[in-house]
């Protein structure tokens, strides 16, 4: 009979005994012949590789094992009884046993919880002649503490904690939780406790007082602890005594115009880390530390410590990653990109941000054995790729009217991008692109964020097509009418929230909306200058559409190490008036990367189009598109070594069509077979994480395939995903 495997204590404990001899030289006799064996051969030490690799061995899987110590014993009963006390178990009782066998012993603790204490009455202190007693009967009314609840001591540093919150934030400067405690009185008959607070004065002092603001220095230039050195002139604006040397690195009115910080203000703590947060956003500081002296009785005079950022720079960026080019129906496309870019964080002293980039890349056939219209292809540059974009960032609303009532803390940005590209699919077409857009962001709340681009124009132009691409709209009409030149002339509008709180390690969930229109302005036009007539830009014909997506992650923080990470996704867009089908660009596809891993981009769809239909022929993957999108992921998230992670994940989705259409049997969106269309996958990863760069590789397996009439796959091959930064 075989023997049994030992348990995880035992496994650790065994590696620990096995790895432990080797630091005490157990094969020391056998060093000086591996010595001699590394000279001849001129290869590593290997007795010092021998014991580093049981030194890592007992760290990273023994486990030293834990001798009997009546004194922990002792120290561990205290502490259930503590715990228990907390909990509202007034009169609980806790006694242990140890049993020992075989050089082993255990423990076992007996716990008697009783009935446990609830909250009867909560009393504040009622002086109203004192400063603190009035300020803290205000919170009362909203207090955590109920009657009938049963009583818990983290409820108590809870409702503490709530209460120097408050006061922090209404000019209580020097306030801490050490001021304020509960005494207990309980009724043992009705197993109720009465709470009061208590608030405890500094020695001398009868009361606490509010701060107010005296005076706001702004160091705008703070480079040393000499101030003498770095701010020699000074300025008052709106109340602001502005610090700077020669000349103001950045305009004062950019400064303090979302500050909360003013003289004669009440201190507020919150108002302090928003100040702090807003002069964070220009994006022109790189330290920014804001300090507070008493100057006199309950006045505080507040410095602000600012540290210019460098304003300009020039950087160049490379990238290299596995892609399907569009009309490419293999895998081994390797995306190769360069880029370089110029930035100006203050371009003209009001903290705009100016960006210029240009970047370029090519898709190269690795294997030559890419088909282009049921040939093999032997080009070995498959795709090329120019793209040029200019953006300004002004952060202030530039509108041509005045806006009235803009919340301090909406952080408001004003964003004009200008870009120019240029593709090539060698072999079939060649694409031109502009556009021209503007935008505004901003902030509800720390939680909440808005992006609205009233004006965003861009023009799609077919530049040439080659025979094989010629060959191929003539087979599909729907991507006859997909790529033809087009203008989208539109709006959209994107709403950000979520709950995840920053330097906090804990669970949250986010929640992206995104809502675009196009057209809609032009088809007015058309239809009172030229009501009978096909309304075109510059020769081109207008995009007119309407297209709505939604997404919703959830990540469960087990701890710093392991998450669990799900994401959901929809989105459906509808042509109308002057479009039969949505611009190529904004139709939605999956597969690849970041979407289902087990199948490369736009390798399914649309539906349960089968795979028998265009399998041959550059058609497949120009056809795999939809009006309509559903994903949906889920990744466990655990650490190897070091900065090696792990994951393990499953993804499903798919594409469809609104309507049934005969070139595209099986494409329409229909909720009775909605199942059985939708694309599964599931694998796991590796990731190379330090910090500012993750490089990822995933291996996925399909699971189903919606191409084939029983959705099982024919082949459980593994597809290769590599990658660069999380997938969601």
């Amino acid at each position: 009979m075989p023997r049994p495997l030992p348990n995880s204590s035992q496994f650790k404990l065994w590696v620990y005994n096995t790895t432990r001899y080797a630091e005490q030289d157990t094969l020391k006799p056998f060093y000086g012949k591996l010595r001699r064996l590394n000279n001849l051969f001129f290869i590593p030490p290997l007795d010092s590789t021998i014991r580093d690799s049981r030194v890592w061995l007992r760290k990273r899987l023994a486990q030293e094992p834990v001798l009997l110590d009546t004194s922990y014993v002792i120290r561990s009963d205290r502490a259930i009884k503590s715990i228990v006390f907390d909990k509202g178990y007034f009169f609980n009782t806790v006694d242990y046993t140890i049993k020992r066998k075989n050089q082993k012993a255990s423990v076992t603790y007996n716990i008697s919880l009783n009935q446990p204490f609830r909250i009867n009455n909560v009393y504040f202190p009622t002086d109203t002649t004192r400063n603190i007693d009035k300020e803290l009967i205000k919170l009362l009314s909203n207090s955590d503490l109920k009657k009938g609840e049963q009583f818990e001591a983290a409820k108590l540093q809870s409702e503490i904690n709530r209460m120097v919150t408050h006061l922090k934030n209404n000019g209580y400067y020097d306030f801490s939780a050490q001021y304020l405690n509960f005494k207990l009185d309980s009724l043992h008959a009705s197993k109720t406790v009465d709470l009061y607070l208590n608030v405890k004065t500094s020695s001398g002092q009868t009361d606490h007082f509010p701060y107010k603001l005296h005076k706001v220095y702004i160091m705008s230039e703070y480079y040393t602890d000499d101030i003498q050195q770095c701010c020699t002139d000074t300025m008052l604006y709106n109340g602001y005594y502005f610090v700077y040397k020669d000349t103001p690195y950045c305009n004062p009115k950019v400064v303090t115009n979302y500050l909360n910080l003013k003289s004669g203000n009440l201190y507020s703590a919150q108002k302090t880390r928003s100040a702090q947060s807003h002069l964070s956003e220009l994006g022109i500081y790189k330290f920014i530390n804001i300090k507070y002296d008493t100057i006199k009785q309950h006045q505080l005079d507040c410095r602000i410590y600012l540290t210019p950022s460098k304003r300009m720079s020039i950087s160049f960026e490379t990238e290299a990653n596995n892609l399907i080019a569009p009309g490419s129906s293999d895998r081994s496309l390797l995306g190769m990109s360069v880029s370089t870019s110029y930035t100006n964080k203050n371009l003209l002293g009001n903290a705009e941000a100016f960006t210029s980039s240009l970047s370029g890349g090519v898709g190269l056939n690795l294997f030559s054995n890419n088909t282009e219209n049921g040939q093999v292809s032997t080009n070995f540059i498959q795709s090329v790729l120019v793209n040029s974009k200019t953006q300004l960032t002004i952060p202030k609303f530039w509108v041509p009217f005045k806006l009235k009532n803009v919340s301090k803390g909406y952080r408001p940005k004003t964003i004009i991008t200008g870009e120019a590209n240029y593709s090539k699919r060698v072999g079939f077409a060649t694409f031109g692109g502009l556009g021209i857009n503007l935008g505004y962001d901003w902030r509800e709340s720390s939680r909440k964020r808005h992006t609205l681009r009233p004006i965003s124009l861009n023009l799609l132009n077919v530049i040439s097509t080659e025979a094989a691409f010629d060959n191929i709209i003539q087979q599909n009409e729907f991507i006859k009418r997909s790529f033809r030149s087009s203008v989208i002339s539109g709006a959209n509008y994107t709403y950000n929230y979520s709950t995840q709180n920053f330097g906090q390690l804990s669970s949250f969930w986010s929640f992206r909306g995104y809502l675009e229109t196009a057209g809609n302005s032009l088809n007015l036009l058309d239809r009172l200058l030229k009501p009978t007539q096909t309304f075109k830009i510059l020769g081109t014909p207008y995009a007119q559409y309407a297209l709505a997506e939604g997404e919703v992650k959830k990540y469960l923080i087990f701890d710093k190490e392991h998450s669990l990470v799900m994401r959901a996704l929809g989105g459906v867009g509808v042509p109308y008036g002057n479009s039969t089908e949505l611009p190529y660009t904004k139709q939605f596809i999956v597969g690849g990367a970041n979407s289902v891993r087990a199948f490369g981009i736009r390798e399914i769809g649309p539906g349960s189009l089968p795979k028998s239909i265009n399998d041959t022929t550059e058609v497949s993957t120009y056809d795999r598109t939809g009006n309509i999108r559903f994903e949906a992921n889920i990744e466990y998230r655990f650490p190897i070594w070091y900065y090696l992670k792990g994951a393990i994940f499953a993804d499903a989705g798919n594409v469809w069509d609104l309507q049934k259409s005969e070139t595209r049997p099986g494409g329409a969106f229909e909720p009775a077979n909605l199942l059985n269309s939708i694309a599964l996958g599931a694998g796991v990863g590796v990731r190379l994480d330090i910090t500012f760069f993750v490089f990822r590789l995933d291996v996925a397996f399909p699971l189903r395939d919606p191409r084939y009439p029983s959705a099982i796959p024919q082949t459980y091959k593994p597809q290769p995903v590599l990658s660069v930064g999380y997938p969601f």
